[in-house]
């Protein structure tokens, strides 16, 4: 029998030398030890058993370009267990005890990404659970309004374009224009009219 602090007793064994007593547990590694049992008194053995674990690999990538992110942070959900990505936004966790469905959520950030995550990530003793997260970059707008500079007149079908995006809008009848999802890089980006 065991109690709920794991404390187990086994009665009628008989006297000899050399008996086996393994421990077997769900989500633990056996353990096996050989004793000898002796009359008239009882024998304590303490087994401390090693959680049985796996990886989790995979790439953290961008949902726009699906380019690699690197320095982005993979982690698990209610744990300590996390790791950075490299250069091509490949990560590695290892040590993680083994979690059948449902399973781990795996969330990945970035400062210039929107935090996303994924879930019944699986775990499998000694195996390696690959995964992608993909991320939205965070975006900004800018909106504004093109004016004649000497008379201060609206000025309609202007074209206003950030360099190095594809992003631009043409100003309307009131000179106004508005731009969305402009991908916040951490860049100084040069508007042209």
């Amino acid at each position: 029998t065991e109690d709920a602090t794991g404390q187990y007793t086994i009665t009628g064994i008989p006297v000899q030398e050399g008996t086996t007593i393994q421990v077997i547990t769900i989500g633990y590694s056996t353990e096996t030890d050989v004793i000898d049992i002796v009359g008239g008194q009882a024998t304590v053995l303490d087994f401390a058993l090693a959680p049985k674990t796996g990886y989790i690999t995979g790439s953290v990538r961008d949902s726009v370009t699906n380019q690699g992110i690197s320095g982005a942070r993979a982690s698990i959900t209610g744990t300590a267990l996390s790791a950075l990505t490299d250069g091509e936004g490949l990560f590695n966790i290892a040590n993680v005890e083994v979690k059948g469905s449902p399973g781990y959520t795996l969330a990945a950030r970035h400062a210039d990404y929107n935090e996303d995550s994924i879930t019944d990530v699986t775990v499998d003793s000694g195996e390696t659970t690959s995964v992608t997260i993909s991320i939205d970059p965070s975006t900004g707008s800018l909106v504004g309004q093109v004016v004649d500079s000497g008379t201060g007149a609206s000025i309609s079908g202007a074209t206003v374009r950030i360099s190095g995006t594809s992003l631009s809008d043409q100003t309307d009848g009131n000179g106004a224009y508005e731009l969305d999802r402009i991908p916040l890089t951490g860049q100084t980006r040069e508007v042209n009219l």
